[in-house]
């Protein structure tokens, strides 16, 4: 069976017409077939999910969370080797310890401005220990705060088995759909697409909805990514035989494996000297697949799989599938040959008495490579996300700094603020707690801070806290 990544698109129900999407290469030729849209973010706030009230018996609970953290990393501190409990995954299995990778942390930079300095008042109402800050109020249930702590406090681990145990049984309350969208960011941010894929499956199953899709993010401007991330290290090349026909899922299985681990993939054609349409549509869905997801894929040998494809279909005979015929533009396509293009357009149209498909710019992520492929494929240098004040990247630890005397500063201005969250990964519990003292600050002061794009782990932190009282918390969609 075909893995997943490379599943074909769905057939369009009777009657249905639409215009031909340029998101799916085996569909490019064909003004007949429609692709799906791609799983995007629900449009709605995890925080508009939260209970409208508290009770000093969730207080109670909240504050023992924090304490059980506290528990948790002196365990870890005093052995090092001790495994933290949740279900087996094939990523790396980040802890606070040092004992596995950590997402990448904002560099600190000298605090010499003070947030709560910014506003004449005493830090340490502010920007002091979690513990200065009274929760004042909860997320969308114990399972949900308690993850969204876990997180913060770095135990990632710790945080996905709770939330795969809220899933088993059903102890997400009225938030289900929460619960799944902070164990798809836990998988995301660990880089396991296999698992992220998975777990979408099933959210597209129980929901009846896409899943949030892949989020790429980026690094702050001169930050370097931990050298043991997927991303970071080298890809090798993956050939195709010299006849290519339905028994290449082989192949395109270490393709897939490949991109589990790395964002830039090789594949090889250079040895390809036949074709059928059994193998000509695994390769469009392999196509089809790459224009969804972040990472690259450069073909090798491209000349060779074009003479394949000539041979393989002739003008004037209607073959059973068209398959070599879409392969074949869409080889072109990505060669950038838009002459090349329309003269084969022509011979599909007035072989299949159908209009010709228009010339489209190939995804930018689909490329062809001269020469031979290389054996291993260096990592590619990382994008740097845009940087400022109101920019923040990375994970913001410790008191906040200098990211929240930053936003104060902007404060003094007296208007509202804009701070953007998009590739911003974590916020540890002690920043988390810093942040709600500040925003209270600027909320007496006339000042509204809007977080925008936040993810659903920062999120539930945040509501939990209580900073969607004194804050606007948009989620990333």
């Amino acid at each position: 069976m075909v893995f997943f990544l490379f599943k074909k698109a769905p057939k369009p129900t009777p009657g249905q017409t639409s215009k031909r999407s340029s998101a799916s290469p085996a569909t490019a030729g064909k003004p007949t077939k429609v692709s799906p849209p791609a799983g995007a973010w629900s449009n709605t706030r995890l925080g508009a999910e939260r209970k409208p009230s508290v009770t000093d018996a969730e207080r109670a609970r909240a504050r023992e969370t924090s304490a059980k953290i506290d528990q948790i990393e002196s365990e870890m501190a005093r052995d090092l080797g001790a495994a933290i409990d949740g279900p087996a995954t094939t990523g790396n299995r980040a802890t606070r310890s040092g004992a596995g990778p950590r997402s990448e942390t904002v560099r600190r930079g000298p605090a010499t401005v003070r947030a709560g300095d910014e506003l004449g008042e005493n830090t340490d109402s502010f920007m002091g220990r979690a513990n200065a800050i009274e929760i004042a109020n909860l997320g969308s249930g114990p399972v949900i705060d308690e993850a969204a702590v876990l997180f913060a406090h770095g135990q990632e681990a710790s945080a996905e088995a709770a939330l795969r145990k809220g899933i088993a049984e059903s102890a997400f309350g009225d938030s289900p759909r929460t619960g799944w969208h902070m164990l798809l960011e836990i998988l995301n941010q660990r880089d396991d697409r296999a698992a992220f894929e998975q777990a979408a499956q099933q959210y597209a199953k129980r929901f009846q909805r896409d899943a949030p899709a892949w989020h790429r993010y980026l690094t702050a401007p001169g930050q370097a990514v931990a050298q043991d991330t997927p991303s970071a290290r080298s890809a090798v090349a993956v050939h195709l035989p010299a006849y290519v026909d339905g028994g290449v899922v082989p192949v395109l299985e270490r393709l897939r494996a490949q991109a589990a681990e790395h964002r830039a993939l090789a594949l090889d054609a250079s040895e390809v000297q036949g074709i059928d349409a059994s193998g000509a549509e695994l390769l469009l869905r392999v196509l089809a697949a790459f224009r969804r997801v972040p990472h690259s894929l450069t073909i090798y040998g491209a000349p060779a799989l074009a003479a394949a494809l000539r041979a393989a279909v002739q003008s004037g005979r209607r073959d059973p599938s068209d398959a070599c015929w879409l392969l074949r533009l869409e080889l072109l396509r990505i060669a950038g040959q838009s002459a090349g293009f329309d003269d084969v357009a022509i011979e599909y149209c007035l072989t299949y008495e159908v209009s010709p498909p228009a010339w489209e710019p190939a995804a930018p992520n689909l490329s062809v490579g001269t020469g031979a492929a290389p054996a291993v494929l260096a990592p590619a240098a990382p994008e740097a996300a845009p940087s400022g004040p109101l920019h923040w990247v990375g994970v913001i630890d410790g008191e906040g700094n200098p990211w929240l005397a930053a936003l104060a500063e902007q404060a003094r201005g007296g208007k509202d603020l804009t701070v953007d969250c998009l590739h911003l990964r974590r916020i540890e519990f002690a920043a988390a707690s810093a942040l709600l003292g500040l925003a209270v600050r600027l909320k007496q002061s006339g000042v509204t801070a809007r977080l925008n794009d936040l993810n659903p782990l920062v999120t539930a932190l945040l509501h939990m806290l209580g900073v969607g009282e004194v804050a606007e918390l948009h989620g990333r969609r």
